[in-house]
């Protein structure tokens, strides 16, 4: 049985492993960068709308503490903790959503280990939002191979990687709900490989040092009745980034990155949720910064990484049930795919995903929940221990 990576979102760290900044997270859920795997998507200080636990207020400032213990496969038990700092840049402004300044790190067993700040702006009139994150993390983790086929074969090797790396966005309400604006990465990644051969499609050798840097715009669309679990409303992402040598970067290549969720309510007790994700990697893209099955919940029931290459698409469903004051059930069922090109899709290659979990809330008032999720894959299976919705 699989344990998931729990969700510091372990916002920031996806950030991370996401964009092909980083590298594999062995922390599953977590949302610098984009997919080797940490993305800020929504941004890495999302991460603290999955894990607030416990908090204080004063003159409408609130500091929240978060410790999160994890267990998984990869990188065995472990610890990760944040503290944030909520406050509005202006008061008066009931409109403007408040800013939030925080830090966090993790540290496992297997002595995978991280640190990182981040800080989200919202400027008065709520028109602008920069949203920032630093990290710098060790991960020992297992590399499967590139393509369908590798991740089936199950044959890996261990890899270590240290990344420190850096992200920030700046966007703009147009109109309405829509938000338009730039968004960028840069990181550096020291990689070991051991454990005798590479597997196919492995790329570098042994040891290898590189660095990436990116720029592009983002575009979001966000109606969502509340940003923790949703009930009604829609939420858009789109990015695209050019990662080349003008912007220091060792690789040149591309990543873009769409994502949309649809929620819709028939009844105060249910809610149906619906998500299509794609990423699709171009030119001289390093294994660390492919698209990743398994990561940001697409889809559950899989080893993050374990199935990699360049293109990616998931799409999935859940129906969500409020059944006491505190207690809650779900039920999912998705499919996806990764391929080395759009034209090698196909519906051999399809990986399924279902389950279902059990949730408690942990707010009412913000709708935030605690969630234990099964998952069945094809010839995988996983458990999941997170705060915060999927999705």
């Amino acid at each position: 049985m699989i344990f998931s990576r729990t969700k510091i979102s372990l916002g920031f760290l996806c950030l991370a492993m996401s964009a092909g900044v980083w590298g594999a997270s062995p922390l599953k859920n977590a949302r610098l960068g984009e997919n080797a795997s940490l993305d800020p998507k929504p941004d890495a200080a999302e991460m603290m709308d999955d894990v607030t636990v416990s908090s204080g207020t004063k003159k409408g400032v609130d500091f929240i503490f978060a410790p999160i213990p994890f267990s998984n496969p990869t990188t065995g038990a472990g610890l990760a903790g944040m503290a944030s700092l909520i406050y509005p840049l202006s008061p008066a402004d009931a409109a403007t959503p408040p800013s939030m300044t925080g830090l966090g790190g993790f540290y496992s067993e297997n002595d995978s280990w991280g640190a990182f700040l981040f800080q989200r702006l919202y400027l008065p009139g709520g028109r602008w939002r920069f949203n920032g994150g630093l990290a710098m993390m060790n991960f020992n983790y297992n590399y499967y191979g590139i393509g369908t086929e590798a991740g089936f074969d199950g044959q890996s090797i261990p890899v270590h990687q240290r990344i420190n790396g850096l992200t920030a966005d700046a966007l703009y309400r147009t109109w309405k709900s829509l938000f338009a604006g730039m968004t960028g990465v840069w990181s550096v990644s020291d990689v070991s490989m051991g454990g005798g051969l590479p597997p196919a499609g492995a790329g570098p050798g042994n040891g290898f040092k590189s660095q990436i840097g990116a720029v592009g715009p983002r575009l979001q669309w966000d109606t969502r009745d509340n940003t923790f679990s949703a009930a009604t409303g829609s939420f858009f992402d789109g990015s695209f980034k050019y990662y080349g040598p003008a912007l220091g970067s060792d690789y040149e290549y591309n990543i873009t990155q769409l994502e949309y969720n649809h929620y819709w309510s028939p009844s105060e007790k249910h809610v149906w949720a619906a998500r299509g994700y794609g990423r699709f990697a171009t030119g001289d893209v390093p294994f660390y910064a492919l698209s990743q099955f398994g990561m940001k919940s697409d889809l559950r029931g899989y080893v993050t990484g374990q199935f990699r290459d360049n293109m990616m698409i998931a799409v999935q469903a859940e129906s969500r049930w409020r059944l006491t004051r505190r207690f809650g059930a779900a039920a999912f069922v998705g499919v996806g795919e990764v391929a080395p090109t759009l034209n090698s899709f196909n519906l051999e290659n399809l990986l399924p995903s279902v389950g279902g979990g059990i949730r408690y809330i942990l707010s009412e008032q913000n709708r935030i929940v605690y969630r234990i999720d099964y998952a069945v894959g094809k010839g995988e299976q996983a458990l999941y221990f997170n705060v915060g919705e999927a999705f």
